[in-house]
């Protein structure tokens, strides 16, 4: 088999397995981790996607998709996750602030 087609799917397989790690508590870990097991990786890259609107996932999750998709070749997809992170990574920066404001014991500068 091609060797670079088998470092893409190792590649994948890792990008994926760590991402459903985020989400093992979730219905869809078990399904996912059975499709990576398979070589499914759109199906698993589908559930995990699907199953972090349930969930809570940092900006690490939404990276490691996109970049998953990247290595897969889904443009489209690449697009939805480096989205879906700037609004985690944007999310995450509100409540810090929020978290340090007045109320919690911080400055009110």
């Amino acid at each position: 088999m091609n060797e670079r087609l088998l470092k893409r799917w190792a590649i994948t397989e890792k990008l994926l397995s760590e991402a459903a790690l985020q989400v093992k508590d979730s219905a869809g870990f078990v399904e996912c981790m059975d499709y990576i097991g398979y070589n499914e990786f759109g199906l698993a890259l589908d559930t995990l996607a699907a199953d972090a609107a349930h969930q809570n996932v940092d900006t690490h999750f939404w990276h490691l998709l996109k970049k998953a998709a990247e290595v897969m070749g889904r443009s489209e997809q690449v697009k939805e996750f480096r989205a879906k992170r700037y609004l985690a990574r944007k999310s995450a920066a509100q409540q810090a602030v929020q978290s340090d404001g007045p109320a919690s014991g911080g400055s009110a500068r």
